[in-house]
């Protein structure tokens, strides 16, 4: 359907995204699982929202007693804002943390970027934790002194150490993509075969 809407036919894709966006791309791929729709061939996440509930508690959401991104008031506020209707503590559109192993064996090669300081770090342990039970390619890598939200501190005036984490998430793409291709190699284009000749020539059928 991209080929109609966008004018291009993907043949590899990456699905990623940080914070609330890791949520969205998480949902997005339990929806693909659900619809037996084309599922992404990767995903890469960064500090994804995985429990919405207000109900739930990990220890690393004491972290925002004093995050200088996510303090509590400024969680609530967000949890309430994005949950309208539904319900967080059971459902994994909401909080993907919720996914049964049977959706999580359809996963595609998973990659995940955590931040040491960040409230919502522990919910991703157990996400990744569990990919791996069930034998998923997956792989975590903490940055344990970040706040929540350290790729959009690549900036000018930034931090300037968070441009080690955009790096290897680029380097984690192109594995993803790397990954894909060998899985999926490319069909040769315009229907052209290799047969055997004497003469070693390419014919076009």
């Amino acid at each position: 359907q991209a080929l109609p809407q966008l004018g291009i036919e993907p043949r590899t894709i990456i699905l990623s995204g940080d914070s609330a966006g890791g949520n969205l791309a998480l949902g997005v791929m339990l929806r693909a699982i659900h619809t037996s729709f084309r599922k992404p061939d990767g995903l890469l996440l960064a500090y994804p929202a995985m429990n919405l509930s207000l109900k739930a508690f990990t220890p690393s959401l004491l972290h925002a007693l004093d995050d200088v991104i996510l303090r509590y008031s400024f969680l609530t506020m967000c949890l309430e804002s994005y949950v309208k209707e539904g319900n967080p503590s059971a459902d994994p559109y909401l909080s993907p943390i919720y996914m049964t192993d049977d959706e999580l064996r359809h996963f595609p090669p998973t990659r995940i970027l955590l931040a040491g300081k960040d409230p919502l770090r522990d919910e991703t342990y157990k996400f990744i934790l569990r990919l791996g039970k069930l034998g998923k390619d997956v792989k975590g890598r903490e940055y344990r002194a970040f706040p929540h939200g350290f790729w959009s501190f690549d900036i000018p005036f930034g931090i300037k150490e968070c441009k080690e984490s955009v790096d290897y998430s680029i380097d984690w793409i192109n594995e993803l993509v790397a990954k894909s291709e060998q899985r999926f190699p490319p069909q040769q284009e315009d229907n052209e075969i290799e047969l055997p000749s004497l003469l070693a020539k390419k014919q076009v059928i």
